[in-house]
């Protein structure tokens, strides 16, 4: 029984069936919309619904009679799968090719500026060697580097609180980027599956208002997302991001062994192998904690930061200093950023980590010093924030309130906070 699979769109299609191409006349496998309308409309419920049972009567037309043409049907499969989950860098291509072309920025500058933006991210690094070809063929980027990009791109185009270009496209990328922040949240609730919904719809107008081209097939298929949410959880569970992640190993592993004859077995092999390796852990679905220790702190040191641990820590019988701290895929380091509420008003508050410190070898200390949130810069989409330094607190990691990664950014001597994932801010 197939519960569930994961890829790219054209295998997406072929698997369920339908045409790899959006060419087809029916071209979304979630709704009937026709090829000549569907880019056009805004509200998806002037469309019939596919259903179990006009899927089988469109295989029916398939099988004995022949008709691909007017359902987008091609093969007799049935799909029981999740949809496609791809979010495309279409608007930060038409963003950059109209900044470039208007003459306001050159594309070597915007390369150097991503050069640098790019050191405070710590994987999915965008390519910072555009060419002119790009901004028309395709970025040739991975969907994990466009989300950077889309991120960081108004940190490039936005100079002096002014945006260098037509205020309409900063509008349309950042509508896109709160949409992405909300679609792409580690928890989120029925509510703000409507929300999904009526974001998609205002985006979808703005582009049709500005630039009809912008809208191509997938920016229709974003329209379906909110029901995938009420279906499925959280996008971030079933999104393509892990797909392409794993897949990253094939296509690394290919071009280091260079055996093009059997190419399938060869990465097939060296994949099993690896897997094998990690279920000979002793914690092969849940692995520990990563840290290294850099020195035990003796019972006689009164140093306010130490201070500070033993007040919550009574029972203490050992306390050690670390190094970065790795846990459930989050690593937590000096001059990282913590989310300590989400619930002040009017803007969330930070704290920017001093030292790491671990208790009895299982439980884990962060000390921080307290950020004030200065202001939120819509024309970013991000969090201006300034350390206290008269300010330290303590916080265990198992009483952070969001414990994923936020962004931390330095440019042009100001601090920007981006937490990523978190369902109402920054949405």
């Amino acid at each position: 029984m197939l519960v569930a699979c994961e890829g790219d769109c054209p295998a997406q299609a072929k698997l369920g069936g339908f045409k790899e191409s959006v060419s087809a006349e029916r071209p979304c496998r979630q709704c009937l919309a026709p090829r000549d309308r569907y880019l056009s409309i805004t509200d998806i419920a002037q469309f019939e619904r596919r259903t179990k049972r006009k899927h089988e009567e469109h295989v029916t037309e398939v099988e004995q009679f022949n008709r691909r043409d007017s359902c987008g049907v091609q093969d007799p499969s049935v799909k029981y799968g999740v949809n496609y989950r791809r979010v495309e860098g279409l608007i930060c291509m038409k963003v950059l090719a109209h900044a470039v072309t208007s003459g306001v920025v050159s594309l070597p500058s915007v390369n150097e500026q991503l050069q640098g933006l790019s050191q405070f991210l710590p994987h999915d690094r965008p390519n910072c060697l555009i060419k002119e070809d790009h901004l028309y063929k395709g970025l040739r980027q991975s969907a994990a580097q466009m989300r950077n990009l889309a991120i960081l791109l108004p940190f490039v185009l936005v100079k002096d609180g002014k945006f260098t270009g037509e205020a309409n496209f900063l509008s349309v990328l950042l509508s896109y980027l709160k949409l992405m922040n909300l679609m792409m949240a580690y928890e989120l609730h029925e509510r703000d599956a409507y929300r999904i919904k009526k974001k998609v719809e205002q985006l979808h107008q703005k582009i049709l208002e500005i630039e009809p081209d912008l809208s191509m097939a997938k920016v229709h298929f974003l329209h379906h997302f909110w029901e995938q949410v009420l279906l499925f959880g959280p996008i971030r569970q079933h999104a393509c991001y892990r797909f392409e992640g794993h897949f990253a190993f094939f296509k690394r592993m290919a071009r280091i062994i260079r055996n093009y004859t059997n190419i399938i077995m060869s990465t097939t092999n060296r994949h099993q192998t690896r897997l094998c390796h990690y279920m000979l852990r002793k914690h092969f679905l849940f692995e520990e904690p990563k840290y290294s220790v850099k020195f035990q702190i003796p019972r006689g040191v009164s140093d306010p930061e130490i201070k500070l641990v033993r007040l919550k820590e009574v029972s203490a019988l050992k306390i050690a200093k670390t190094g970065p701290l790795e846990i459930h895929g989050n690593t937590y380091q000096e001059d990282g950023l913590i989310l300590l509420s989400d619930t002040s008003r009017p803007f969330p508050e930070f704290g920017r980590i001093i030292n790491v410190f671990v208790v009895d070898d299982k439980r884990f200390i962060l000390v921080c010093h307290k950020m004030k949130t200065r202001c939120l810069d819509e024309m970013l989409n991000a969090y201006r924030v300034q350390s206290l330094f008269n300010k330290k607190l303590d916080i265990s990691v198992d009483e952070l309130i969001f414990p994923h990664r936020i962004l931390s950014i330095l440019t042009k001597g100001k601090h920007y906070a981006i937490p990523i994932g978190h369902r109402k801010l920054l949405t």
